[in-house]
């Protein structure tokens, strides 16, 4: 028969879970990080074997996260909202991950316009963050680092006051893996596509950077911002892949 019962542990504070706390089949651990940081770390994969362990972030953590730590202290999982969550089991030789959710997400935009050289690509360096949750671009870097194995879902999408001579790049790491841009001449609407959208595997350590294309190699065309963050803008959404 399946144990039904559930054991429920509220904590504030760094916390080891025990084999006496997985004396039921299910066990609840509703951490608190709204007074700082906090890791929850899961018990040993042997003795976890066939029991079932959700480690919730009941409470907002405001900024905060709260780490799930494999036995080992290796950083597992993260929650950074309120409701983010990790339920694990374990056969006896690996943790298996049952669901999960990370509210890692950002949206970032051009509040003021960003001139594009003639013919050239270049990184996009004065973005501002509207929402970061998770902590997801790195303003100082212009930049997003990424924190683990994930899918990201990227919507990046550029204005310009100048026919539609920009085109939108995305480059991971040294390579541009997206690029949209049309053929280079001294004509105006040359027709490059101003947004990607799409869903790409990276891997940890990767870094997401947006690139825009001037396809006029006659004169320089200013990507457009403005403060009702309605022009230039890209929205970054990672799921973790275990």
């Amino acid at each position: 028969p399946v144990d039904k019962t559930i054991n429920i542990l509220s904590k504030a504070v760094n916390y080891t879970i025990l084999p006496a706390d997985l004396s039921v089949g299910n066990t609840i651990l509703d951490g608190d990080a709204s007074g700082g940081n906090k890791t929850m770390t899961l018990p040993t994969i042997a003795e976890m074997n066939g029991k079932i362990v959700t480690v919730i972030a009941g409470t907002d953590p405001a900024g905060n996260s709260l780490i799930t730590n494999t036995s080992a202290g290796v950083e597992f999982h993260t929650s950074v909202a309120k409701g983010d969550f990790i339920t694990v089991t374990s056969d006896g030789t690996n943790y298996i991950v049952l669901d999960h959710s990370e509210s890692h997400y950002c949206r970032i935009y051009l509040a003021a316009g960003e001139s594009i050289a003639a013919g050239a690509s270049e990184q996009l360096i004065t973005m501002v963050e509207d929402i970061d949750t998770g902590g997801i671009w790195d303003t100082t870097l212009d930049e997003a680092p990424i924190p683990f194995n994930c899918m990201a879902e990227v919507d990046f999408i550029t204005t310009s006051g100048d026919g539609n001579n920009l085109s939108a790049q995305i480059k991971f790491d040294a390579a541009y893996q997206v690029d949209r841009s049309g053929s280079p001449s001294s004509s105006a609407n040359n027709y490059g596509q101003g947004s990607i959208s799409g869903i790409w595997k990276i891997n940890l350590g990767v870094k997401l950077e947006l690139w825009i294309k001037n396809n006029r190699t006659d004169v320089a065309t200013t990507a457009t911002g403005n403060a009702a963050k309605t022009a230039t803008q890209c929205t970054i959404k990672l799921t973790r892949v275990y």
